[in-house]
Parts: C-alpha cells; sequence; structure tokens
C-alpha cells in the first residue's frame, strides 16, 4: 500500500512512498522547467521529504527524459530485511526421512512404486548440499536500519560412511547402506548386508545389521537381524526374523512353510499361506490368502482384500475387503491381549521388589553411617557403603521407569475397550468377527461396515469417511 506526499511547491511531482518505507515512486507532471532545473528540484523535495538512501538514478534520467506525466517509476529503493536461509541437502537419490513411515489408515503407501526408498551402492553420489547464508537486517528509504531475527544456518555435517567432495559440495557413499539424517541435518549412512539373492545353500544369516536381498529370498531360507530386512523380491516359505522392520516389496508365499516376525512392523505386497507376526503394525497392499496373522497393534489395508486364514490385532484391523463370494470362512479378532495382564502383574511385582529393595538399602546405609562414626569401618564395609549409596542414587529413576511402563500398560488395556474392525468395502458371507471375546458371523454379503464391543456385545454400524 502506498501513502501519496504532497508538499505546496512541489506540485510539480507526484511523491508517493511505501507504507513499508522501502520505495518511493515520482511522477513529473510539469516539464516547463529545464531538465536540470527539474533534476536540482526533485533533489530538494526528496530531502525534504528525509529520503536518502537507495536512489535510482537511471529511473530519474528517464522521468525527466521521457516527459511523460502518465510514466511513475521508484527513484528510491530500501534494502528489505533478509530472514536467513538454512542449509539444505538435494538429494539426487530417491530418499524419505524416517521411512518407512508409521502406518496410518488415512495415508495409503505404494511399497513398489518406493521401492527400496534411501538404499544406495557403495560410490554413489547421494545428495548435493546448499549452504545457507546469516539473515542480515534491511535499510529503508530514510536510511534507518530495518532490525530482523537473528539467525546462523547450520555448517555441514558428514556422518559415517560418507564422503563429502567440498569442491563439487556433493555427498557420496562409501560403503552400500541406507541414507540416514538426524535431527541436525546430518546424513550419514547406515551399512547393510547385502544379498543377491537368499537361499539355504547360503546357510542361515544371524547378523546384528540391516540386511537388503536384491531378488528373492528362496524356500528355506533363514534371515536373522536384530535391525530390519528388506526384500526387493519374493520371499517363498522362508524364516525372517527381525528387530526392527520387516519390508517385502513382492510377494510372500508358500505352501504355509514360512514365517515373518517383526520387532516393530511388516510391510508387504501380497502373501498367501504364510504366517507373520509383528509387536507393532502389519500393512498389506493387495492380498492376504490363507493366512495367519497377528500385530500386537494394527492390522491394515488400504486397497487389499483378506480371503481365509485369520488375522488377529489388540486394536484396529482395517482392511478394504474381507472374504469371497465362494463363503471361504475368514477370522478377524481384535481387543485381546492374552499377554497384557501377565505383563502388568510382572511389571507390578518389579516395582514392589524395589521399593522393598530401597527400604533395605537405606536400613543398611543407616547402620553403616551409625557405625562409621562409632568406631569406623574397615575397608569392605567402606567399599560395600559407597556400593549401597550409589544403588540410592539410581534406583528412583529406575522407580520411575518401571512406573511409565506400568502406566503405558494400563493404557494399552484401556486401548482395548475401544477395539474395532473397519472394513471400508465389501464384506462376504463366511467370515466371523471377533471383538474382546464375543463374536459375530456374517450371514450375507454387506459394504462399509464398524464392528465393536459395547457392554459385551457386538454392535455394528455402517462405517462413514471422514
Amino acid at each position: 500500500m502506498l501513502k501519496s506526499e504532497n508538499k505546496n511547491s512541489e506540485s510539480i511531482f507526484d511523491v508517493e512512498i511505501s507504507a513499508d518505507k522501502l520505495t518511493v515512486l515520482v511522477a513529473i507532471k510539469d516539464f516547463s522547467p529545464p531538465p536540470a532545473e527539474l533534476a536540482r528540484r526533485l533533489k530538494e523535495v526528496l530531502a525534504r521529504q528525509r529520503v536518502k538512501f537507495g536512489f535510482q538514478l537511471e529511473n530519474i534520467k528517464r522521468l525527466i527524459q521521457e516527459r511523460n506525466p502518465n510514466l511513475k517509476l521508484p527513484v528510491a529503493k530500501g534494502k528489505s530485511p533478509f530472514p536467513g536461509r538454512e542449509s539444505r541437502w538435494e538429494f539426487v537419490v530417491n530418499f524419505k526421512k524416517n521411512y518407512p513411515p508409521a502406518i496410518d489408515e488415512n495415508k495409503p503407501l505404494n511399497l513398489r512404486e518406493d521401492g527400496l526408498v534411501g538404499f544406495v551402492r557403495k560410490g554413489e553420489t547421494i545428495a548435493h548440499y546448499h549452504p545457507g547464508e546469516p539473515s542480515h537486517p534491511g535499510t529503508d528509504v530514510f536510511g534507518k536500519p530495518i532490525p530482523i531475527k537473528p539467525f546462523t544456518p547450520r555448517k555441514v555435517k558428514i556422518g559415517q560412511n560418507i564422503q563429502f567432495d567440498a569442491t563439487q559440495r556433493g555427498a557420496m557413499a562409501t560403503s552400500d547402506g541406507f541414507i540416514r539424517m538426524d535431527n541436525e541435518g546430518t546424513i550419514y549412512l547406515e551399512p547393510v548386508v547385502l544379498l543377491e539373492q537368499a537361499d539355504p545353500r547360503v546357510g542361515e544369516l544371524t547378523t546384528n545389521q540391516t540386511v537388503v536381498v536384491l531378488k528373492d529370498v528362496r524356500f528355506g531360507a533363514r534371515i536373522i537381524s536384530q535391525k530390519d530386512v528388506w526384500v526387493q523380491g519374493v520371499v517363498e516359505d522362508a524364516y525372517i526374523k527381525a528387530g526392527g522392520n520387516i519390508v517385502v516389496l513382492g510377494g510372500v508365499m508358500g505352501t504355509g512353510k514360512g514365517k515373518l516376525i517383526a520387532g516393530n512392523n511388516i510391510y508387504m505386497f501380497s502373501g498367501r499361506y504364510q504366517k507373520f507376526y509383528a509387536e507393532k503394525d502389519i500393512y498389506f497392499e493387495e492380498e492376504l490368502v490363507g493366512c495367519e496373522v497377528s500385530a500386537r497393534r494394527k492390522i491394515l489395508s488400504h486397497f487389499g482384500r483378506m480371503v481365509g486364514g485369520k488375522a488377529v490385532a489388540t486394536r484396529r484391523i482395517y482392511i478394504k475387503s474381507v472374504g469371497s463370494s465362494e463363503g471361504i470362512q475368514t477370522v478377524l479378532e481384535v481387543g485381546v491381549d492374552e499377554t497384557l495382564a501377565q505383563r502388568i502383574q510382572k511389571a507390578n511385582e518389579i516395582l514392589n521388589g524395589y521399593l522393598d529393595k530401597v527400604v533395605s538399602i537405606k536400613q543398611e546405609i543407616y547402620d553403616l553411617v551409625l557405625k562409621q562414626l562409632d568406631a569406623g569401618l574397615t575397608p569392605e564395609e567402606e567399599q560395600h557403603l559407597k556400593l549401597l549409596q550409589h544403588q540410592n542414587e539410581i534406583i528412583p529413576q529406575k522407580l520411575e521407569e518401571i512406573r511409565q511402563q506400568i502406566q503405558n500398560l494400563e493404557q494399552e488395556k484401556k486401548e482395548l475397550v475401544k477395539a474395532d474392525i473397519v472394513i471400508p468395502g465389501d464384506l462376504f458371507d463366511g467370515v466371523v468377527i471377533s471383538v474382546r471375546e464375543e463374536q459375530y458371523e456374517v450371514k450375507k454379503n454387506m459394504r462399509l461396515r464398524r464392528f465393536y464391543n459395547v457392554g459385551g456385545k457386538i454392535r455394528m454400524e455402517v462405517f462413514k469417511r471422514n
């Protein structure tokens, strides 16, 4: 928004100063004075307006030379404050921070299209670095500074297994692995065990590193990793156990002899006649046929179908289509965690044990301190007193950790009450629904259904998408 400024003797000029004080616009309405006189008088007008910064001499010359009363040009420009720009990496490979993402019924995944997100080979260029720029204040047309909040960009940080070329500002992988980025913007490479293909001829693979299989995991193969396992091809009647995620971009198939166990989530395209267990969630894209699927939290598929077999989750099952027109029995079960009560009891027992130990330690410390003041302690007693004092310092933190664990378990117990099964597509005859140990057998085909348990009885309602 521009504000008009007019002075009595300056009627020759139309002067406008912007509200942000960064621009002075001028138009010449009367060209009767000679050019030199016009320039002198404009200079006087701007001086009286206290304009003293950012003069645009070429525009002033143009205004006088073109002699166009409708021409209005900026004759002075201030300098805008610059808030600063953060340093950033421009990745030249497929990279997404925190991938694979948390499983969410509102955010479908496309595993095959995404591929091995963040995986690079040794010698491959990962990213180019663009340094940031610190903030700097501005200056208005009156020559006064325009303050800005100070900002200093982060400096480039390179982690393990990455080589940085300062000349090219490029980061290159020094081993096969996955790109990672921490909260400080440092990129590093998590090395992996890389297999072209996994089959029983190489024996059981046991490792504390993430495993990547570029092709297939063949019948009878066994992979055990403390971290993640990624398979770009298919898994056929194999055994895979991971402390983290299992990601299979192809199908998991066979004759019922395969089993996948994940300490976190399982992501897969499809499964046929296999067993799956995840400590958190299971996600599949296309279909599950004749599978036994169990997740401590949720089983989800935005577009897939499940035919035959059994799916068990504590909190929610969300599958687009379940059952088939042939009436094949398919069982869905939520709201039951047979180990939860045992885990709560065990945690309370540990807590009580620590509380008893606190009383015992305090009494021992009290007795030893009295003896120390009275007759002194032997070297062995001195050492024991120091040990007791150290335990007395760390036990409160341990107690807090156990109480937090019990609180989390109790929250899980509350979540069981809210357990439900959602079928946002087709539900066929022959499907058995179980919510908190109460069953409902589907007798006729239906669509868009949600099942939950209230007062010990299963309730059904039409599912409405948000």
